[in-house]
C-alpha cells in the first residue's frame, strides 16, 4: 500500500493504515492457519500459503477479514467478508 507514486496516494495509504490494527503471526495464528490448511486440504480446496497465514492471523485475533479475493470463500468463517 505504501508503494504508491503520488504523494496524495501515499498520504491516503498512511491514513488508512493508521486507522487499522496490525496483528503479528504468532503461535495462535499458526495453529489457526494449520487448522484451516487441514480442512481445505481434506476438501480439495487449497489456497496459497500466504493467504492461509492471513486467514490464520484474522481468526486467531477474532478480526474480520475483508477482501476481494474469491478464493477465501473456500474457508468457512463468518468473519471473512468478500467485497
Amino acid at each position: 500500500m505504501l508503494r504508491h507514486k503520488t504523494k496524495l496516494e501515499k498520504n491516503a495509504a498512511e491514513k488508512l493504515l493508521a486507522a487499522v490494527s496490525v496483528h503479528s503471526f504468532d503461535r495462535a495464528a499458526a495453529k489457526e492457519a494449520a487448522s484451516i490448511y487441514n480442512k481445505l486440504k481434506e476438501a480439495g480446496k487449497m489456497i496459497n500459503e500466504n493467504d492461509l497465514l492471513i486467514a490464520g492471523i484474522s481468526r486467531a485475533n477474532h478480526e474480520a477479514l475483508i477482501t476481494r479475493e474469491l478464493k477465501f470463500l473456500n474457508i468457512e468463517d463468518q468473519n471473512i467478508k468478500i467485497v
